[in-house]
């Protein structure tokens, strides 16, 4: 079966490969006693601190896949090590050095490992590092030591970027800035536009479309874990759903500019694209100067997945600030048009920035994709997030719900977009329906949800990633794609990787 989606990221499946083959030998050298697998099970698995602590595979995969995602310091003296490493190994047929170099070269391109030179090794490392080149890598080291020195001799702000507020679709960065050197106000503009009804959300009087997503948003996290003080009722949230709206209005004539911190996933860039359309309706936005910092990766992390990886390390965030860019009208008016796509009934606004080579905005083609991707697929009638589940659990399980997410979050989602509430609300969906995906072969209610059993698939699960059946005739499904409505029993847009939305 093809996968759902348009490959937003070909290093997926390599990817998913390499870290297996690193598992396996991680926990090989564990099982031997190697002092280092001993340690870096100790230092990154819950129990590696425990005598008597015996590793399976999946804690390896765990582990390994987990520690892609961390921010790890760079210098280019180690980073020169690290080469000779690698060409050490590529010489020598090592089949993880040969994968490396398979993956960045291309075929005509590759060298034979005899003939592979320094350079060639230092290029990999570089393009792994999200570099196009061991100069660019260089150059990237140079700039993270003068941010780095800008926050050790902190120079005064320029005038121009005193009044300069900062908005965020979360919190993860919040405390960095100021440590950053950037002190101005801080705003937390947090909803879930990748799920849940979009209809509406472009109309002149916004006071259907909040209501709409306070029901939906009350309805489907009724419990906020760690936040007892958060009010989920329909009427707690429409008031936090209107008070963003207006925060952002006094933004708007309180400051002299806003520099814009959003990542290239589907949830940002959702959110950046209401922010613009919202921005593009008020005559006062016009005098403020509009910045965005949008990284899709980071030296130095693996899987780059968003700012908050780079919280720890305060010149991270400095040298971006460095290298913002400034929003264009052009980029206000597009990003306010793929709101209003993202609103519409019919897809094919959206399908045709999806499809397109290039955007105004760098990153929303590919948000576009991971977005439709969630319409029913057209063979099997689930959607990208649902069947990436089934299929992490074919590979890996049995697994607790907390090891399907990190497993999904860390490997499997070409584009990283989901937190873990609404991912456990998507989960809940297979578990719990009339004729489930997954069932739970041990359960205990007093343990919290990630790890209250561990689940495999059922029949229904097997048959649906064969293609043999469809989730929409098995089951009724009555849900929102931005603004289309999918529902058992009725026509609806589907997904087919190839050509797009087609109306099924």
């Amino acid at each position: 079966m093809s996968e759902p989606y348009l490959a937003t990221d070909p290093s997926v499946q390599p990817s998913r490969a390499r870290n297996r083959r690193r598992a396996e030998k991680l926990l090989a050298d564990f099982r031997r006693g190697d002092p280092a697998a001993i340690t870096f099970f100790r230092q990154n698995h819950p129990q590696g601190q425990e005598p008597d602590f015996q590793p399976e595979l999946i804690d390896a995969r765990i582990v390994t896949v987990s520690d892609t995602v961390q921010a790890k310091p760079l210098s280019l003296e180690t980073l020169k090590k690290r080469a000779k490493r690698l060409l050490k190994a590529w010489r020598a047929g090592e089949l993880d050095a040969i994968s490396r170099a398979e993956s960045i070269f291309a075929t005509d391109r590759l060298p034979m490992p005899e003939h592979a030179r320094l350079a060639d090794a230092q290029f990999i490392i570089a393009r792994e590092l999200g570099l196009k080149s061991w100069a660019r890598l260089k150059t990237h080291l140079q700039a993270m030591d003068a941010a780095a020195a800008t926050l050790r001799h902190p120079a005064p702000i320029h005038a121009a970027d005193q009044g300069t507020a900062h908005i965020r679709c979360g919190s993860d960065i919040a405390e960095a800035l100021p440590e950053a050197g950037l002190k101005g106000p801080f705003f937390n503009f947090e909803e879930i536009y990748v799920c849940g009804p979009l209809a509406g959300g472009s109309d002149p009087d916004p006071g259907a479309f909040l209501r709409r997503r306070a029901e939906y948003l009350s309805s489907s996290f009724p419990d906020v874990p760690h936040d007892p003080d958060r009010d989920m009722s329909v009427g707690g949230v429409l008031a936090a759903l209107e008070r963003d709206r207006q925060r952002i209005d006094d933004l708007v004539r309180m400051s002299t500019s806003l520099s814009l911190w959003f990542e290239h996933d589907a949830h940002d860039q959702f959110m950046l694209a209401a922010l613009l359309h919202q921005l593009s309706r008020d005559p006062a936005a016009g005098r403020l100067r509009l910045q965005i910092i949008s990284p899709d990766r980071f030296p130095g992390v693996d899987r780059f997945m968003g700012l908050g990886q780079l919280s720890g390390n305060p010149a991270s965030l400095r040298m971006l600030w460095d290298q913002r860019v400034t929003v264009t009208a052009a980029e206000i008016t597009a990003g306010a048009a793929v709101w209003r796509a993202a609103c519409d009934p019919d897809p094919s606004a959206l399908w045709s920035v999806a499809r397109a080579a290039s955007h105004p905005l760098r990153h929303m083609p590919g948000a576009l994709r991971w977005h439709l991707a969630q319409l029913p697929h057209i063979a099997h009638g689930l959607s990208g997030v649902e069947w990436q589940m089934l299929q992490v659990v074919a590979g890996d399980g049995p697994l607790t719900p907390g090891r399907i997410f990190a497993l999904h979050l860390y490997e499997a989602d070409p584009l990283p977009t989901l937190g873990d509430l609404v991912f456990f609300n998507i989960l809940d969906g297979l578990i719990h329906a009339d004729r489930p995906a997954l069932e739970y072969l041990s359960y205990d209610p007093d343990e919290p949800p990630h790890r209250r059993g561990s689940l495999a698939l059922t029949q229904v699960g097997h048959a649906l990633l064969a293609g043999d059946v469809d989730w929409l005739n098995l089951n009724p499904v009555d849900r929102w794609v931005g603004g289309m409505h999918v529902r058992s029993g009725q026509r609806n847009w589907r997904w087919d990787p190839m050509a797009g939305p087609v109306l099924r």
